[in-house]
């Protein structure tokens, strides 16, 4: 058996998703220069704004996680990798709960308490005029999943 696996991610790996993806995208062009410009000043403030991202996600049905864990020297198990993968498509409308299911409160609670903890502890490293950068490139690229590109 290989010294890495691969699983589903569960509820109690968000935090070290986050943290795994903080070492990765920290000075990558997006999240770090574009969107966190003060990120050298403020390191934890990316954590905490990749934290949320995982959060609000790992709540959307149409979003799987995955990890890569391997045992550390004292056998506890350590998260090396995450990845996120959204489902489009009529494939992932069906991956969505019924519109009556309390679940799908879920999702607006956490954002709720996103934005009000961001009153309180505002990202520092963020440029605030291009802090969604990287939502609205999604969203703009969301006309080109059609036809045979919209079961991915």
């Amino acid at each position: 058996m290989s010294q890495y696996e691969m699983r589903p991610a569960q509820l109690s790996d968000l935090t070290s998703i986050a943290r795994v993806w903080h070492r990765a995208f920290f000075d990558d062009k997006i999240i770090g220069e574009i969107m966190h410009p003060q990120r050298k000043e403020h390191p934890e403030d990316v954590y905490w704004f990749l934290l949320r991202g995982v959060r609000e996600r790992f709540w959307d049905w149409r979003h799987r996680f995955w990890v890569v864990v391997y045992n550390d020297e004292h056998g506890g198990e350590r998260i090396a990798g995450a990845a996120d993968w959204r489902r489009l498509g009529e494939g992932g409308g069906a991956m969505e709960l019924s519109t009556m299911d309390p679940r799908n409160l879920i999702v607006p609670t956490i954002r709720a308490w996103h934005n009000f903890s961001l009153h309180l502890f505002p990202n520092r490293a963020a440029d605030a005029a291009r802090s969604s950068f990287l939502d609205d490139a999604v969203a703009a690229s969301e006309q080109y999943w059609t036809g045979n590109r919209s079961e991915c």
